[in-house]
């Protein structure tokens, strides 16, 4: 493998490095057990597309020319110079440019005539068009739309499902091949005879805040946990002294159990 300085060798030259040195990782292709199959290459003509939209869309506004009145000139004007054509439309904006002047009426000479243009909605073909592309990308990417910044009208504890969704289904399984690949390609280097080396990423998805009370609710009762715990838990330092016993309910109400401090 070869490794260059983008804009030429310059001064850094090249690097190379032994093939044996690089750790592959291959999505697992439905079409070949061998080579590996991005979700970006299936999905390749969606983007192809909605960059197209894109580029039409700038085309549009930059190359088409959109008048809102037509002044049809009477006899005798059939060949109206540049001056001419600049003094009408001078007059025309100094007097109906501009929130104020909004509803004035508008005067010609005899024989002429203005014409209001109308244009059909192109803008909104193209909003519905790139809006279905972006979700067909997103959902092909495994990415939900509050992800990204695309919600309307949603809940913190609806935004907060959708981003455990996200991460349960798409950043954790990525994760998760990761962190076998590197422990087959990359750790293995490593093992010896009495011990094995393993990579691995933690789980990445929120905790729900009203299950976590839920649970120190059961373990509570329990005497399953103890102030200490709680206190990290929440982010908070731990007791120095009588932190680490379960509270029980006992004749004055909650008392440490002494079971695992004096």
């Amino acid at each position: 493998f070869e490794v260059r300085p983008w804009g030429g060798t310059g001064s850094a030259g090249m690097l190379r490095i032994p093939a044996n040195e690089v750790v592959m990782t291959r999505f697992k292709s439905p079409i070949n057990k061998l080579d590996g199959y991005s979700r970006l290459w299936a999905i390749g003509r969606w983007i192809d597309t909605e960059e197209s939209i894109t580029k039409s869309r700038w085309a549009q506004f930059i190359n088409k020319a959109r008048p809102e009145l037509w002044i049809e000139l009477g006899p005798g004007y059939e060949d109206p110079d540049d001056n001419m054509i600049a003094r009408l439309e001078s007059k025309i904006a100094q007097k109906h440019q501009g929130e104020m002047n909004t509803g004035k009426p508008l005067v010609t000479p005899s024989g002429a005539k203005a014409t209001v243009l109308s244009f059909s909605p192109n803008e909104m073909d193209y909003f519905n068009s790139e809006t279905q592309m972006a979700e067909m990308i997103l959902s092909a990417l495994g990415v939900p739309k509050a992800a990204v910044g695309m919600v309307q009208d949603m809940t913190f504890g609806s935004v907060l499902a959708t981003l455990m969704t996200f991460c349960e289904q798409t950043i954790n399984p990525l994760l998760t091949m990761l962190g076998q690949t590197d422990t087959k390609q990359l750790a293995s280097r490593w093992d010896e005879d009495d011990r094995k080396c393993k990579l691995w990423y933690d789980n990445c998805t929120p905790a729900d805040p009203s299950q976590v009370n839920s649970d120190l609710g059961v373990d509570m009762t329990c005497n399953a946990l103890t102030p200490n715990e709680v206190r990290v838990m929440r982010g908070r330092k731990p007791y120095r002294l009588g932190g680490n016993n379960p509270l029980v309910q006992g004749p004055g109400g909650l008392m440490p159990l002494p079971i695992n401090e004096e």
